[in-house]
């Protein structure tokens, strides 16, 4: 976070956190981030840390502003997977969550995942180049996440939605400021893409993998402007 962005929001309620003074007309917005809703009283910028992918579909995840229509991808695959073309090691692992191993057709940052091509990137001691994006969300709007898939082959294709039950939210608006739980900073989401049509999802919730908020590693929280 750079003192220019400090230094136009009033309040920082963390590394992963900024916002701006709420207006009276603002204040009566409830905030909310779960897979509901994602909506703040006040002028928001949340910062996402990209955690993995697993299984053979290429994805695109991003935020669609519900208010206006407008939809900004934070991070998407520009290939299936890490491996994708090469001599066949890959194999497909349904059923099972996993999240930090390299089993299930693997995507990472720097190879099959990029940050979106329109969210600012932030560079963070520690973390690989395009690791962690942030987006701002505008006061009083209502925010969706959408998971957007296609096969391999590129026969099959499909969107879904954090309002439906394809996307786990592991922390909600508490926790974006929270600091870490365990192995999690901030809110944990994890997607299931939906898996093949003629077997139906295998609910593994390892598709796409982020983490929102929370107290970056090697990063002291902003202090409040005053």
């Amino acid at each position: 976070m750079n003192l220019s962005k400090i230094h136009l929001f009033t309040t920082v309620l963390a590394a992963g956190v900024v916002t701006s003074l709420a207006t009276p007309t603002q204040a009566q917005v409830r905030d909310v981030f779960d897979n509901q809703a994602i909506q703040f009283a006040e002028d928001t910028i949340v910062e996402f840390e990209f955690v993995g992918t697993h299984g053979s579909f290429q994805s695109t995840i991003g935020i669609r502003n519900e208010t206006t229509g407008e939809e900004i991808a934070l991070f998407r695959e520009v290939k299936p997977y890490d491996d994708f073309g090469r001599s066949g090691t890959e194999q497909a692992v349904p059923g099972q969550n996993n999240t930090g191993t390299n089993l299930d057709f693997v995507g990472t940052i720097g190879d099959a995942v990029q940050p979106g091509p329109r969210v600012n990137v932030v560079n963070v001691s520690g973390k690989p180049q395009g690791a962690v994006v942030e987006f701002p969300f505008q006061a009083g709007n209502r925010y969706t996440l959408y998971l957007d898939s296609v096969s391999a082959t590129g026969q099959t294709r499909r969107r879904v939605l954090s309002t439906q039950v394809f996307a786990n939210f592991d922390g909600n608006f508490a926790s974006l400021s929270g600091g870490t739980r365990g192995n999690i900073t901030g809110s944990r989401i994890a997607w299931e893409d939906g898996g093949q049509p003629e077997v139906g999802n295998d609910s593994d919730f390892d598709d796409f993998v982020l983490e929102a908020g929370g107290f970056l590693a090697g990063v002291i929280p902003c202090p409040p402007i005053r």
